[in-house]
């Protein structure tokens, strides 16, 4: 019995190490054929939408999803209450129209409604405290639409 334990509790540990729970929360803009799918998959969830900007060479986006996205506490609320979908600015365009309002610095976080109407975004990379209230912001009040 202590065996079977001690072996769960190593692959438990293996798991959540890997960052594989803070991944399920993460979404590639090509996990989607269109801006339709991520519209379709955020109403089916209740979720607002996170567009994260973000390029394969940038130390601060490596730094934040390390020390900030795959923190458990903001992959809880990130899981829980938005569709958060990463795009590779040096290859791909930002859905929704965002290119039009983006300024150039990765990361940024685009927040939209469940229609795809853009609420506000945020340039750069933040800390683990101020993007948890970064998040609190912006989830949805209550009473709202959804």
């Amino acid at each position: 019995m202590f065996l079977r334990l001690l072996i769960a509790a190593f692959v438990f540990g293996a798991i959540a190490s890997s960052g594989s729970f803070a991944q399920r929360s993460i979404k590639k803009l090509s996990d989607f054929p269109d801006e339709k799918a991520i519209l379709a998959e955020a109403k089916r969830q209740h979720k607002r939408i996170i567009i994260e900007a973000e390029s394969q060479y940038c130390h601060y986006c490596k730094t934040m999803k390390k020390k900030v996205i795959d923190a458990p506490e903001v992959s809880r609320i990130l899981s829980r209450d938005f569709l958060l979908v990463s795009v590779d600015v040096g290859h791909s365009k930002l859905p929704f129209g965002l290119q039009k309002v983006y300024r150039r610095i990765t990361p940024s976080f685009f927040f939209l409604d469940s229609d795809g109407k853009l609420l506000t975004h945020y340039p750069g990379s933040w800390t683990r405290h101020d993007f948890l209230q970064i998040l609190e912001e912006n989830r949805k009040k209550k009473g709202e639409n959804r």
